[in-house]
């Protein structure tokens, strides 16, 4: 199971290099698994969207404030009928869903009829929708505070627990069924729209902010991954070389990236081999490529390695940012390859 990140920006797109870092797209999140695709939400990103033609295809919506449904006419792939698409939301009934888009994409607000040209598009209650999948994951609902109602979803696997959790502001009233519902998850989005100096001014407003996602974090057990690419190469096994993808637990690994690789070594794979030796930049055995720079893998911090915005493996690390989005690392070691691994 994947998750990509499609548009994570609030109320409006905001294109410019100035947000490449994160994308200037409004909401939309792809979960991709071999027997299903489910798309949260359908802001800007959702232009972006390639939709499968050989397994179900569900659109979830949240809520509809237009930053998550103002993309919905301009996926291509949506006007095909060749496709099963069910559209479907926990807030409101499968006609308040069809009613409500009908309304917002319509004249006088938009040249044509949409719903009704869309023929192939089927509605469904919630607890149905969540049946098309419910072979290969479960879907729930998680009641949000937010102006008009919103609803969070819990995706949970024998692959993990993935928790959808954007506009909603966090309170001591609605903290209880949250926690509850985000407990021991692998990960977790959040919605980091303010500071807590903004948050201070804009109660009632409906969003949380970074801290306050951080300390969810905490409460919950959610877990700090960040994932490990390693690039392998065994020259005794006339193989091609490959990379090998891990997820390492950071809040229970040092500072170095000598320290993530004897992690994997000592808690994933033993087969990993490289050479190190003094541990203290001295003697240069644990010389390597690191994310496209060369340097000693036990001087440098793995905390200075880049942070990327990219499609990622579920269930990968969830530190939070005020784009509302998740940055999630990806670090890619080279070893020497006359160095068998």
């Amino acid at each position: 199971m994947e998750v990509k990140f499609l548009g994570v920006r609030g109320s409006t797109a905001t294109p410019g290099n100035e947000f490449s870092k994160f994308g200037g797209n409004t909401s939309c999140t792809e979960v991709l698994h071999n027997n299903f695709q489910v798309i949260l939400d359908a802001g800007t990103g959702f232009k972006d969207v390639k939709i499968r033609k050989d397994i179900p295809v569900l659109i979830l919506f949240s809520h509809f404030h237009f930053d998550h449904i103002q993309g919905l006419p301009f996926c291509r792939d949506l006007l095909s009928p060749d496709t099963p698409i069910y559209f479907s939301s926990a807030l409101v009934s499968k006609d308040e869903l069809k009613g409500i888009l009908g309304s917002c994409f319509s004249p006088h607000y938009f040249p044509i009829e949409l719903v009704e040209n869309l023929t192939h598009i089927q509605y469904l209650e919630f607890e149905d929708a969540a049946k098309i999948i419910k072979s290969n994951c479960e879907i729930t609902s998680i009641n949000l505070r937010h102006p008009g109602g919103a609803t969070g979803y819990k995706f949970e696997s024998n692959q993990g627990k993935f928790c959808y959790l954007l506009d909603h502001e966090y309170d001591d009233d609605s903290a209880p069924g949250i926690i509850e519902a985000s407990n021991n998850s692998n990960f977790v989005m959040w919605d980091g729209m303010f500071t807590s100096e903004e948050l201070s001014m804009r109660k009632g407003w409906g969003h949380s902010s970074i801290t306050q996602g951080n300390e969810f974090l905490d409460i919950t057990n959610s877990k700090n991954l960040r994932k490990v690419n390693i690039y392998r190469w065994d020259p005794s096994d006339g193989k091609n070389p490959r990379v090998d993808t891990y997820e390492v637990d950071m809040d229970n690994c040092p500072s170095k990236v000598l320290d993530i690789l004897n992690k994997i070594k000592n808690e994933i794979d033993p087969s990993l081999a490289y050479r190190r030796s003094c541990a203290h930049g001295v003697c240069g055995s644990c010389a390597m490529n690191m994310d496209g720079k060369n340097g000693l893998a036990c001087t440098k911090p793995h905390s200075e390695i880049q942070l990327r915005i990219a499609h990622m493996s579920l269930f990968s690390s969830s530190p939070l940012s005020p784009s509302r989005t998740i940055p999630l690392s990806s670090l890619l070691l080279t070893i020497p390859p006359h160095h068998p691994s």
